[in-house]
């Protein structure tokens, strides 16, 4: 699983052996139909900008969302 939740300003991305913390203000969502794509915008050209997750893998505050409206309704308020 990927947990993701808010410190600050920053977006953080854990996977249980290492976290990600990206921008905030600067992410934007991509969603194919089996995952979200997050990228940090304010990192381009910079290896390991985006970050995709399985909507089976995903959480957010520890809580399983599974798909792309759950999904998206629960970053809508903390990112861009």
């Amino acid at each position: 699983m990927k947990n993701t939740t808010v410190e600050g300003n920053f977006l953080v991305i854990d996977d249980g052996v290492k976290k990600k913390y990206f921008n905030a203000s600067w992410c934007s969502l991509e969603f194919t139909d089996e995952a979200v794509i997050i990228t940090d915008q304010g990192k381009l050209g910079v290896s390991g900008t985006s970050e995709t997750i399985l909507f089976t893998e995903f959480q957010f505050g520890g809580s399983a969302y599974a798909t792309e409206a759950l999904i998206f309704a629960q970053l809508n308020s903390v990112i861009g």
